[in-house]
């Protein structure tokens, strides 16, 4: 994602600000996101309780979070090429 920041900044087209924050809030929310989880099932593993399997709505989410990353990435690209 920063990697994209930055060569979109070198560029010598103007790039759209709102696909950049797009891109940072999406990116933001899938790291704060994964973190939530880890901590949750490293406590889980600690007490040695069982995972629960009733987590895909959440896990559907992150998934989302990070297709639609995937997606906004594919749409900055094609505004800087």
């Amino acid at each position: 994602m920063g990697f994209g920041l930055a060569a979109a900044r070198l560029s010598d087209q103007k790039v759209n600000v709102t696909t950049e924050l797009l891109m940072l809030a999406s990116g933001g929310l899938v790291i704060l996101f994964a973190y939530i989880r880890m901590r949750h099932l490293r406590r889980l593993i600690i007490k040695s309780d069982e995972i629960d399997q009733d987590y895909l709505p959440k896990d559907t989410f992150l998934f989302a979070l990070i297709a639609s990353l995937a997606l906004l990435l594919g749409v900055f690209a094609f505004h800087v090429l």
